[in-house]
């Protein structure tokens, strides 16, 4: 269910380095970090937690315990026994007999039959709900975010692509909704939720590009969906769909970065880049940062208009 891929492009920082350079690349993308002294050795890693803690408190964290391996004979042994005993592990550092850093071996997950579609599916049949994102302070954040846009621009119909178990859109104040899911389990919950709410509707699809869209809507919203799309072509296709069904605006809740897939259902992608070249005539007008983001999120709002 995974490979090992041996990567040399490393992101290595000195132990002097300035946390807003830490912060600004680890926002970009950059999964972690490996500190060396200034005699290029190598010190420790900077993940997420430690990432954290040291914008919190504007000190340089560093996990010096993690595990590495020193070049040599055994070196591929040993990071698949230690890929094998620990399962959250997911990168291992190669040094040299005198500290330095060499490369690194990265686990990422490959399975060419998963299915993104069946995923959610299975999960909402099983009980399962949107995840974390959908409840408590992020939602409530995504709601205050989305409800003074749609106040303040004066929006009317709304589509939503990717609605889930619903809760999200409880907090949420648009006057006509329209909301697409590939999960008919999550069409039928929505259906039942909301069976009193006449400017509600619900609608299944499968995940292909869509022709007809019945009508343009205001807006098109999307929240923590793009990077549960794992396979190119549902990719693609939901991006079309998201675009193509509004006249005015889009908003897209999600990271925005380039990162080995750790897990069967999330790939991450820098998204911006690719709105960028497949539909330039939508222009990014308002970016919105998560205060949660590093510990509970790592999705901000980008909001784009289309250009007449």
């Amino acid at each position: 269910m995974y490979q090992i891929i041996l990567n040399d492009n490393l992101n290595m920082v000195y132990e002097d380095v300035d946390i807003n350079e830490i912060e600004y690349k680890f926002h970009r993308g950059c999964g972690i970090f490996y500190v060396i002294d200034k005699e290029d050795k190598y010190i420790g890693c900077m993940t997420r937690k430690e990432i954290t803690e040291s914008i919190k408190t504007e000190a340089l964290f560093v996990n010096c315990d993690s595990y590495k391996v020193v070049h040599g004979k055994e070196e591929q042994k040993q990071v698949e026994d230690i890929f094998r005993e620990h399962d959250r592990i997911f990168n291992i550092p190669v040094i040299d007999e005198n500290g330095r850093l060499l490369y690194e071996y990265v686990r990422e997950f490959r399975n060419e039959n998963f299915d993104s579609v069946q995923y959610w599916e299975n999960r909402y049949k099983n009980g399962g709900n949107s995840g974390n994102g959908s409840y408590g302070d992020l939602a409530e954040f995504k709601a205050k975010v989305l409800n003074d846009f749609i106040c303040n621009n004066h929006i009317d119909r709304v589509i939503e692509w990717g609605f889930g178990d619903g809760n999200q859109l409880g907090l949420l104040k648009i006057p006509s909704y329209t909301g697409y899911d590939v999960s008919q389990t999550a069409c039928d919950m929505c259906q039942k939720l909301y069976s009193q709410d006449k400017n509600k509707e619900f609608r299944y699809y499968d995940g292909s590009k869509m022709s007809d869209f019945g009508e343009k809507y205001d807006m098109a919203i999307s929240l923590d969906v793009l990077y549960h799309l794992t396979e190119d072509d549902k990719f693609d296709n939901y991006l079309y769909n998201l675009f193509c069904s509004s006249e005015k605006y889009v908003c897209i809740y999600s990271s925005d970065y380039r990162e080995w897939q750790e897990v069967e259902h999330v790939k991450r992608r820098q998204f911006t880049e690719y709105v960028k070249e497949r539909y330039p005539q939508w222009k990014m007008i308002r970016y919105v940062e998560n205060p949660y983001l590093y510990y509970k999120s790592n999705s901000n709002f980008y909001f784009y208009e289309k250009q007449h």
